[in-house]
């Protein structure tokens, strides 16, 4: 994966942009990826949704959880355009994600 940092990257900033021209917010998103495979990727939820857990991090982990049907993403990493939030760092290990 190391070597396919330097495009997901680009596409993490990408999806920023998308974000802040299409709903004209602060562009915390993050993506899950197994192997050089984009899982998931969200934004923050938390007015949308009137739910504080929502933070980016913990989004795209519940949707590759649900992509992947498993609990276990110990072959995945963690990549934000931000620092995840305690809550979304814990929801991480909580996963078994240890690469961040």
């Amino acid at each position: 994966m190391v070597g396919n940092l330097d495009s997901l990257m680009r596409q993490v900033l990408s999806f920023s942009v998308e974000v802040m021209d299409r709903m004209h917010q602060f562009p915390y998103v993050a993506f899950v990826v197994k192997d050089t495979a984009v899982v998931s990727r969200a934004v923050n939820e938390v007015y949308q949704n009137l739910d504080p857990t929502a933070h980016c991090d913990a989004v795209a982990i519940r949707r590759a959880q649900m992509a992947l049907e498993t609990g276990d993403l110990s072959e995945c990493t963690l990549i934000s355009l931000f620092e995840p939030t305690v809550l979304s760092f814990d929801v991480a290990l909580w996963a078994s994600i240890h690469q961040f």
